[in-house]
């Protein structure tokens, strides 16, 4: 029967036999004194996002940025991919509703998982105008006619 032996974040299967377990041990004590960090020594980390200025549908992709005080990267990732989609930093408006993107640092072997971070803001409906041509005369009795016009927000013109 295997036992399992524990050496920081990893778990290995120890074998039956002392030598490759005792080996480990060994090696767990060595990086600890020479100030490896181990699970629970993990420095801490906490992100800076700012808030973010409201949107209207239509306005073109932007950037974002957050700083980890471990000065570690921080990824982005939207919550709300119906509204508003994230690659990388770059923020893409899809539709009018509520935006919310979160910052995230997943750590390091020196850090730990900052907890995340997230900004909410509006995006606001598109403005529209229709296009309407002028009619011309026309006197009672004459034949049925056909109108047209264009609201700015059809995709087909």
């Amino acid at each position: 029967m295997s036992t399992l032996l524990a050496i920081g974040l990893i778990t290995i299967p120890a074998a039956a036999h002392a030598g490759p377990a005792a080996w480990l041990e060994t090696s767990a004590m060595l990086m600890l004194r020479a100030g490896f960090p181990s699970a629970a020594a993990l420095t801490t980390q906490t992100i800076a996002f700012g808030a973010l200025a409201g949107k209207t549908f239509g306005t073109a992709p932007f950037t974002v940025s957050a700083t980890a005080s471990s000065g570690l990267p921080v990824s982005f990732a939207s919550l709300t991919s119906p509204v508003c989609s994230v690659s990388g930093s770059t923020v893409t408006i899809v539709t009018a509703g509520l935006c919310t993107i979160q910052a995230s640092q997943s750590g390091d072997a020196i850090y730990a998982a900052a907890p995340s971070v997230s900004q909410s803001f509006t995006v606001a409906k598109a403005a529209q105008t229709i296009t309407f041509s002028a009619l011309v005369g026309k006197t009672y009795g004459n034949q049925p006619f056909t109108v047209s016009a264009t609201a700015s927000s059809c995709k087909d013109s």
